[in-house]
């Protein structure tokens, strides 16, 4: 499962403003590793398992877009300048965000 790594106390998700995600994936086999940075600051890291049937090692799909509670009624969500990058290498700092986005 998924862990939450960014600062303490956790801030609020931003609303009305434009925010950068910066999501690293990395597959071997049957598991693998995800971080995800937002705005410079690391936020979220995870373990992941895929299907035994289907192990890989490379993206083979991605989903950009919201989940909610039943509670929810609403929900605007825009995207800009989604890329999706492949590395020759896997990362060796982790902490850093890759310098790989169209940003500043």
């Amino acid at each position: 499962l998924g862990e939450y790594v960014g600062p303490d106390p956790q801030p609020e998700f931003p609303t009305g403003q434009w925010v950068r995600f910066t999501v690293y994936g990395h597959y071997d086999g049957n598991t693998g590793f995800v971080k995800v940075w937002q705005d410079g600051e690391p936020m979220l890291q995870a373990t992941v398992s895929q299907l035994a049937d289907n192990p890989g090692t490379y993206l083979s799909y991605a989903h950009w877009g919201m989940y909610a509670g039943a509670t929810a009624s609403t929900g605007t969500q825009y995207n800009d300048e989604i890329n999706v990058w492949r590395l020759d290498a896997p990362l060796a700092d982790l902490e850093a965000e890759p310098d790989c986005y169209l940003g500043d």
